[in-house]
Protein backbone atom coordinates (compact mmCIF):
# COMPACT_ATOMS: atom_id res chain seq x y z
CA UNK A 1 0.00 0.00 0.00
CA UNK A 2 0.89 3.33 -0.54
CA UNK A 3 0.25 5.66 2.26
CA UNK A 4 0.72 10.08 2.35
CA UNK A 5 1.59 11.89 5.00
CA UNK A 6 4.62 11.55 5.27
CA UNK A 7 4.67 9.23 1.70
CA UNK A 8 5.47 5.57 2.71
CA UNK A 9 5.12 2.34 1.89
CA UNK A 10 3.46 -0.33 3.73
CA UNK A 11 3.82 -3.97 3.36
CA UNK A 12 1.38 -6.89 5.00
CA UNK A 13 -0.22 -10.08 4.90
CA UNK A 14 -4.23 -10.67 5.38
CA UNK A 15 -6.63 -13.52 5.50
CA UNK A 16 -8.97 -12.84 2.29
CA UNK A 17 -12.04 -13.86 3.76
CA UNK A 18 -12.51 -11.17 6.36
CA UNK A 19 -9.69 -8.94 5.29
CA UNK A 20 -7.91 -9.15 9.08
CA UNK A 21 -4.62 -9.02 9.00
CA UNK A 22 -2.02 -12.21 10.32
CA UNK A 23 1.52 -12.86 11.21
CA UNK A 24 4.24 -12.68 8.35
CA UNK A 25 7.21 -14.73 8.39
CA UNK A 26 9.13 -12.93 5.17
CA UNK A 27 12.07 -11.66 5.97
CA UNK A 28 12.67 -7.96 5.93
CA UNK A 29 15.83 -7.54 4.06
CA UNK A 30 13.40 -9.01 1.16
CA UNK A 31 11.37 -6.02 1.41
CA UNK A 32 13.47 -3.18 1.95
CA UNK A 33 14.89 -4.36 -1.37
CA UNK A 34 11.78 -4.72 -3.11
CA UNK A 35 11.24 -1.34 -2.19
CA UNK A 36 14.53 0.41 -3.14
CA UNK A 37 13.60 -1.19 -6.76
CA UNK A 38 10.45 0.84 -6.95
CA UNK A 39 11.66 4.08 -5.42
CA UNK A 40 14.45 3.74 -8.43
CA UNK A 41 11.83 3.23 -10.96
CA UNK A 42 9.70 5.86 -9.90
CA UNK A 43 12.32 8.44 -10.00
CA UNK A 44 13.40 7.37 -13.34
CA UNK A 45 10.35 7.67 -14.95
CA UNK A 46 8.72 10.46 -13.16
CA UNK A 47 7.27 13.05 -16.02
CA UNK A 48 8.85 11.35 -19.15
CA UNK A 49 7.38 10.89 -22.34
CA UNK A 50 4.97 12.95 -24.33
CA UNK A 51 1.50 10.90 -23.42
CA UNK A 52 -0.78 10.42 -20.69
CA UNK A 53 1.19 6.67 -19.80
CA UNK A 54 0.02 5.32 -16.50
CA UNK A 55 -1.16 8.65 -15.38
CA UNK A 56 -0.22 12.63 -15.48
CA UNK A 57 -1.12 15.33 -12.65
CA UNK A 58 -1.52 19.03 -13.41
CA UNK A 59 0.87 21.65 -11.76
CA UNK A 60 -0.14 22.69 -8.58
CA UNK A 61 -3.18 24.43 -8.35
CA UNK A 62 -3.19 27.68 -6.83
CA UNK A 63 -5.29 30.95 -5.69
CA UNK A 64 -8.54 28.46 -5.47
CA UNK A 65 -10.06 26.17 -2.62
CA UNK A 66 -10.34 22.83 -3.11
CA UNK A 67 -14.16 22.40 -2.73
CA UNK A 68 -14.93 24.99 -5.53
CA UNK A 69 -12.48 22.54 -8.34
CA UNK A 70 -14.73 19.91 -7.55
CA UNK A 71 -17.73 21.88 -7.30
CA UNK A 72 -16.52 22.84 -11.24
CA UNK A 73 -15.48 19.06 -12.07
CA UNK A 74 -19.15 18.16 -11.01
CA UNK A 75 -20.36 20.65 -12.72
CA UNK A 76 -18.88 19.68 -16.05
CA UNK A 77 -20.79 16.71 -16.32
CA UNK A 78 -23.89 18.12 -16.81
CA UNK A 79 -23.11 21.42 -18.58
CA UNK A 80 -20.00 19.73 -20.04
CA UNK A 81 -20.71 23.24 -22.91
CA UNK A 82 -18.77 25.73 -19.88
CA UNK A 83 -16.19 24.02 -20.26
CA UNK A 84 -15.50 22.96 -24.07
CA UNK A 85 -16.94 23.16 -27.49
CA UNK A 86 -19.88 20.43 -27.51
CA UNK A 87 -23.60 20.10 -28.78
CA UNK A 88 -26.60 18.17 -28.20
CA UNK A 89 -25.89 17.42 -24.69
CA UNK A 90 -28.24 14.93 -23.39
CA UNK A 91 -28.24 13.56 -19.65
CA UNK A 92 -30.07 10.59 -18.20
CA UNK A 93 -29.83 9.08 -14.51
CA UNK A 94 -29.27 5.55 -13.77
CA UNK A 95 -28.45 3.59 -11.36
CA UNK A 96 -25.22 4.62 -9.96
CA UNK A 97 -24.15 6.69 -12.75
CA UNK A 98 -25.42 9.13 -15.24
CA UNK A 99 -25.18 8.34 -19.36
CA UNK A 100 -24.43 11.08 -20.99
CA UNK A 101 -24.64 11.75 -25.08
CA UNK A 102 -22.90 14.47 -26.80
CA UNK A 103 -21.16 15.46 -29.52
CA UNK A 104 -17.56 17.13 -29.18
CA UNK A 105 -14.53 17.16 -32.21
CA UNK A 106 -17.23 16.34 -34.71
CA UNK A 107 -18.19 12.73 -33.03
CA UNK A 108 -21.41 11.78 -31.36
CA UNK A 109 -20.55 9.58 -28.62
CA UNK A 110 -22.49 7.74 -25.26
CA UNK A 111 -20.60 7.21 -21.91
CA UNK A 112 -21.13 6.16 -18.68
CA UNK A 113 -20.32 8.64 -15.93
CA UNK A 114 -19.21 7.94 -12.16
CA UNK A 115 -18.64 9.57 -8.87
CA UNK A 116 -17.00 8.91 -5.85
CA UNK A 117 -17.45 11.45 -3.75
CA UNK A 118 -15.06 11.01 -0.59
CA UNK A 119 -11.77 10.48 -2.89
CA UNK A 120 -13.22 12.93 -5.81
CA UNK A 121 -12.90 10.69 -8.40
CA UNK A 122 -14.66 11.33 -11.90
CA UNK A 123 -14.85 7.77 -14.14
CA UNK A 124 -15.79 7.95 -17.59
CA UNK A 125 -16.63 4.86 -19.24
CA UNK A 126 -17.14 4.97 -23.55
CA UNK A 127 -20.37 2.90 -25.15
CA UNK A 128 -19.52 1.02 -28.21
CA UNK A 129 -22.66 -1.07 -29.51
CA UNK A 130 -24.53 -0.09 -26.16
CA UNK A 131 -22.06 -1.54 -23.77
CA UNK A 132 -19.18 -0.09 -21.66
CA UNK A 133 -15.63 -1.30 -23.17
CA UNK A 134 -13.46 -2.36 -20.58
CA UNK A 135 -11.36 0.52 -19.73
CA UNK A 136 -12.03 3.35 -18.38
CA UNK A 137 -10.82 6.95 -17.95
CA UNK A 138 -10.39 8.90 -14.38
CA UNK A 139 -10.09 12.47 -13.55
CA UNK A 140 -9.74 12.24 -9.85
CA UNK A 141 -8.57 16.04 -7.59
CA UNK A 142 -5.68 15.14 -5.06
CA UNK A 143 -4.65 17.40 -2.30
CA UNK A 144 -1.40 18.26 -0.54
CA UNK A 145 -0.62 19.83 -3.25
CA UNK A 146 -4.36 20.63 -4.67
CA UNK A 147 -3.82 19.10 -8.43
CA UNK A 148 -5.97 17.14 -10.84
CA UNK A 149 -4.88 13.74 -12.10
CA UNK A 150 -5.75 11.64 -15.45
CA UNK A 151 -5.20 8.63 -16.18
CA UNK A 152 -6.70 5.21 -17.39
CA UNK A 153 -7.23 2.18 -16.26
CA UNK A 154 -8.90 -1.81 -16.63
CA UNK A 155 -12.53 -1.61 -15.34
CA UNK A 156 -12.17 -5.45 -14.21
CA UNK A 157 -9.23 -5.44 -12.19
CA UNK A 158 -9.11 -1.61 -11.42
CA UNK A 159 -5.21 -1.88 -12.44
CA UNK A 160 -3.97 1.69 -14.68
CA UNK A 161 -3.03 0.70 -18.46
CA UNK A 162 -1.07 2.51 -20.79
CA UNK A 163 -2.74 5.60 -21.96
CA UNK A 164 -1.26 6.94 -25.52
CA UNK A 165 -3.18 10.30 -25.49
CA UNK A 166 -0.73 13.27 -25.56
CA UNK A 167 -0.66 15.24 -22.26
CA UNK A 168 -1.63 18.58 -23.16
CA UNK A 169 -5.10 17.00 -24.05
CA UNK A 170 -6.63 16.40 -20.53
CA UNK A 171 -4.21 18.90 -19.35
CA UNK A 172 -6.20 21.65 -21.73
CA UNK A 173 -9.11 21.14 -19.32
CA UNK A 174 -7.18 21.76 -16.06
CA UNK A 175 -7.80 25.70 -17.08
CA UNK A 176 -11.38 25.70 -16.92
CA UNK A 177 -12.01 24.09 -14.27
CA UNK A 178 -9.95 26.65 -12.50
CA UNK A 179 -11.52 29.20 -13.98
CA UNK A 180 -14.91 28.05 -13.13
CA UNK A 181 -13.56 27.56 -9.29
CA UNK A 182 -12.54 31.48 -9.01
CA UNK A 183 -15.89 32.40 -9.71
CA UNK A 184 -17.36 30.03 -7.37
CA UNK A 185 -15.04 31.40 -4.80
CA UNK A 186 -15.11 34.92 -6.41
CA UNK A 187 -19.06 35.84 -5.92
CA UNK A 188 -21.47 35.88 -2.87
CA UNK A 189 -23.80 32.47 -3.87
CA UNK A 190 -27.87 33.21 -3.54
CA UNK A 191 -28.14 29.46 -3.72
CA UNK A 192 -26.27 26.48 -2.83
CA UNK A 193 -25.69 25.52 -5.87
CA UNK A 194 -23.41 22.54 -6.32
CA UNK A 195 -22.53 22.48 -3.16
CA UNK A 196 -21.47 24.93 -0.07
CA UNK A 197 -18.68 24.57 2.62
CA UNK A 198 -18.78 26.12 5.89
CA UNK A 199 -16.02 28.38 7.29
CA UNK A 200 -12.93 25.70 8.78
CA UNK A 201 -14.65 24.80 12.28
CA UNK A 202 -11.79 25.48 15.32
CA UNK A 203 -12.09 24.23 18.79
CA UNK A 204 -14.39 21.18 18.10
CA UNK A 205 -13.13 17.67 17.62
CA UNK A 206 -14.80 15.45 14.47
CA UNK A 207 -16.46 13.34 16.89
CA UNK A 208 -18.51 16.09 18.87
CA UNK A 209 -19.44 17.42 15.27
CA UNK A 210 -20.69 14.01 14.26
CA UNK A 211 -22.36 13.63 17.32
CA UNK A 212 -24.25 17.40 16.94
CA UNK A 213 -25.18 15.95 13.52
CA UNK A 214 -26.76 12.57 15.16
CA UNK A 215 -28.50 14.63 17.66
CA UNK A 216 -29.93 17.06 15.53
CA UNK A 217 -31.39 14.50 13.31
CA UNK A 218 -33.47 12.97 16.32
CA UNK A 219 -34.05 16.76 17.89
CA UNK A 220 -33.79 18.61 14.19
CA UNK A 221 -36.55 21.76 16.71
CA UNK A 222 -32.29 22.48 17.56
CA UNK A 223 -30.59 23.55 14.31
CA UNK A 224 -33.35 24.65 11.82
CA UNK A 225 -36.95 25.85 12.30
CA UNK A 226 -39.89 23.47 12.80
CA UNK A 227 -42.25 22.60 15.43
CA UNK A 228 -41.06 20.81 18.14
CA UNK A 229 -44.08 19.21 19.23
CA UNK A 230 -44.50 18.01 15.50
CA UNK A 231 -41.62 16.06 15.36
CA UNK A 232 -41.48 12.03 15.63
CA UNK A 233 -38.36 9.58 14.62
CA UNK A 234 -38.75 5.82 14.31
CA UNK A 235 -35.92 3.89 13.62
CA UNK A 236 -36.15 1.64 10.91
CA UNK A 237 -34.36 -1.04 9.07
CA UNK A 238 -31.24 0.78 7.57
CA UNK A 239 -32.82 4.16 7.86
CA UNK A 240 -34.25 6.47 10.27
CA UNK A 241 -37.70 7.92 8.97
CA UNK A 242 -38.19 11.40 10.61
CA UNK A 243 -41.80 13.69 9.97
CA UNK A 244 -41.89 17.38 11.76
CA UNK A 245 -43.47 20.66 10.65
CA UNK A 246 -41.91 23.37 8.81
CA UNK A 247 -42.68 26.97 11.19
CA UNK A 248 -42.22 29.00 8.44
CA UNK A 249 -44.53 27.48 5.69
CA UNK A 250 -46.38 25.19 7.55
CA UNK A 251 -45.59 22.13 5.39
CA UNK A 252 -45.31 18.30 6.82
CA UNK A 253 -42.31 16.93 5.68
CA UNK A 254 -41.77 12.99 5.68
CA UNK A 255 -37.84 12.20 5.24
CA UNK A 256 -35.85 9.17 4.98
CA UNK A 257 -32.28 9.34 6.97
CA UNK A 258 -29.24 7.75 6.28
CA UNK A 259 -25.90 7.75 8.03
CA UNK A 260 -22.35 6.57 6.54
CA UNK A 261 -20.50 7.20 9.80
CA UNK A 262 -16.85 5.95 7.75
CA UNK A 263 -17.68 8.63 5.04
CA UNK A 264 -18.43 11.50 7.35
CA UNK A 265 -21.81 11.72 5.31
CA UNK A 266 -25.69 11.77 5.84
CA UNK A 267 -28.66 11.77 3.52
CA UNK A 268 -31.93 12.99 3.82
CA UNK A 269 -34.44 11.64 1.22
CA UNK A 270 -37.64 13.68 1.54
CA UNK A 271 -40.51 11.27 0.23
CA UNK A 272 -43.71 11.89 -1.20
CA UNK A 273 -47.65 11.94 -0.25
CA UNK A 274 -47.51 8.36 -0.65
CA UNK A 275 -44.14 7.56 1.08
CA UNK A 276 -42.10 7.04 -1.64
CA UNK A 277 -38.49 8.25 -1.61
CA UNK A 278 -37.95 11.18 -4.02
CA UNK A 279 -35.96 11.29 -6.40
CA UNK A 280 -33.12 14.35 -5.31
CA UNK A 281 -31.48 13.35 -1.82
CA UNK A 282 -29.46 16.51 0.31
CA UNK A 283 -26.19 15.58 2.07
CA UNK A 284 -24.43 16.44 4.87
CA UNK A 285 -20.71 15.56 4.95
CA UNK A 286 -18.22 16.33 7.54
CA UNK A 287 -14.93 16.93 5.63
CA UNK A 288 -11.64 17.45 6.88
CA UNK A 289 -9.92 19.86 7.40
CA UNK A 290 -12.71 20.37 9.89
CA UNK A 291 -15.75 21.74 7.87
CA UNK A 292 -19.41 21.05 6.91
CA UNK A 293 -20.47 20.63 3.37
CA UNK A 294 -23.86 20.70 1.93
CA UNK A 295 -24.91 19.84 -1.73
CA UNK A 296 -28.00 17.56 -3.67
CA UNK A 297 -27.59 14.60 -5.47
CA UNK A 298 -29.84 12.51 -7.48
CA UNK A 299 -30.81 9.34 -5.62
CA UNK A 300 -30.58 7.03 -8.43
CA UNK A 301 -27.08 8.12 -10.14
CA UNK A 302 -25.51 9.37 -6.98
CA UNK A 303 -24.04 12.86 -8.74
CA UNK A 304 -24.83 15.69 -7.70
CA UNK A 305 -27.13 18.63 -9.01
CA UNK A 306 -27.96 22.04 -9.16
CA UNK A 307 -30.25 22.64 -5.75
CA UNK A 308 -31.77 26.04 -5.94
CA UNK A 309 -32.59 25.66 -1.75
CA UNK A 310 -31.29 29.42 -0.37
CA UNK A 311 -27.91 29.90 0.81
CA UNK A 312 -28.75 31.80 3.94
CA UNK A 313 -30.94 28.61 5.26
CA UNK A 314 -27.97 26.64 4.70
CA UNK A 315 -25.58 28.80 5.93
CA UNK A 316 -27.30 29.61 9.45
CA UNK A 317 -28.04 25.28 9.73
CA UNK A 318 -23.65 24.85 9.94
CA UNK A 319 -23.58 27.51 12.53
CA UNK A 320 -26.25 26.08 14.98
CA UNK A 321 -24.93 22.46 14.18
CA UNK A 322 -20.98 23.99 15.38
CA UNK A 323 -23.10 25.77 18.46
CA UNK A 324 -24.82 22.31 18.99
CA UNK A 325 -21.65 20.50 19.15
CA UNK A 326 -19.75 23.02 21.29
CA UNK A 327 -22.29 22.41 24.00
CA UNK A 328 -22.26 18.48 23.44
CA UNK A 329 -18.03 19.18 24.03
CA UNK A 330 -18.22 21.07 26.78
CA UNK A 331 -20.59 18.54 29.06
CA UNK A 332 -18.66 16.43 31.10
CA UNK A 333 -20.22 12.85 32.06
CA UNK A 334 -19.22 9.34 33.23
CA UNK A 335 -20.91 7.66 29.99
CA UNK A 336 -20.27 7.15 27.02
CA UNK A 337 -23.20 9.19 25.28
CA UNK A 338 -22.92 10.04 21.57
CA UNK A 339 -19.67 8.65 21.60
CA UNK A 340 -15.76 9.21 23.61
CA UNK A 341 -12.12 10.20 22.24
CA UNK A 342 -8.73 9.10 24.00
CA UNK A 343 -6.40 12.11 24.58
CA UNK A 344 -4.17 13.01 21.40
CA UNK A 345 -1.70 10.13 21.27
CA UNK A 346 1.60 11.89 20.35
CA UNK A 347 4.56 9.02 21.45
CA UNK A 348 3.57 6.27 17.77
CA UNK A 349 2.54 6.73 14.63
CA UNK A 350 -1.04 5.69 12.67
CA UNK A 351 0.30 2.60 11.54
CA UNK A 352 1.99 1.43 14.91
CA UNK A 353 -1.80 1.96 16.52
CA UNK A 354 -3.73 0.29 13.78
CA UNK A 355 -1.02 -2.60 14.18
CA UNK A 356 -2.14 -2.63 17.93
CA UNK A 357 -6.08 -2.81 17.54
CA UNK A 358 -5.91 -5.47 14.68
CA UNK A 359 -3.57 -7.38 17.62
CA UNK A 360 -5.76 -6.79 20.21
CA UNK A 361 -9.18 -8.15 18.24
CA UNK A 362 -6.99 -11.31 17.73
CA UNK A 363 -5.78 -11.16 21.38
CA UNK A 364 -8.23 -9.58 23.54
CA UNK A 365 -6.83 -11.34 26.63
CA UNK A 366 -3.54 -9.33 26.83
CA UNK A 367 -4.79 -6.14 25.93
CA UNK A 368 -6.90 -4.99 29.11
CA UNK A 369 -10.33 -7.40 28.32
CA UNK A 370 -10.93 -9.26 31.32
CA UNK A 371 -11.68 -12.27 29.39
CA UNK A 372 -10.61 -15.81 28.73
CA UNK A 373 -11.47 -18.95 26.11
CA UNK A 374 -10.91 -17.11 23.40
CA UNK A 375 -11.23 -18.75 19.90
CA UNK A 376 -11.07 -16.85 16.12
CA UNK A 377 -12.26 -17.90 13.33
CA UNK A 378 -11.68 -16.45 9.71
CA UNK A 379 -14.96 -15.63 7.92
CA UNK A 380 -16.45 -14.53 4.59
CA UNK A 381 -16.20 -10.87 5.19
CA UNK A 382 -15.92 -10.95 8.93
CA UNK A 383 -13.72 -12.29 11.63
CA UNK A 384 -15.69 -14.35 14.71
CA UNK A 385 -14.87 -14.05 17.82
Amino acid sequence: AVKEGPLRMEFFHRHVSDGYRSYWQAPVDSVRAMVQELVDYAAKTEGKGGVVGLGIRSEEIKGVSHDSIWRSMMESIREPARFYACSDVSIKECKGFVQRTMTANGETYIENIYSDEPSCELVYRKLVNGSETDVERVVALRTHPLQIEFHQRNTADGFRVQWNMPKSAPLGSVEAFVREARVKDGAQPTTVGYGMTSDPVRELTYDSLFAAVGLSIKEPWRVIDVDQAGCSVEDCDGYTLRKMKLRATGEKVVERITINEEAGMVTYNKCDASGRPGDVERVLAINTPLRLEFYERSARSGLRVDWKAPYGVARDTFSNLVQLAKKLQSSSSDVVGYGLSSKPVTDMNQDALWRAMLYAMRNPAACGLNVDGVSVRDMSGYMQR
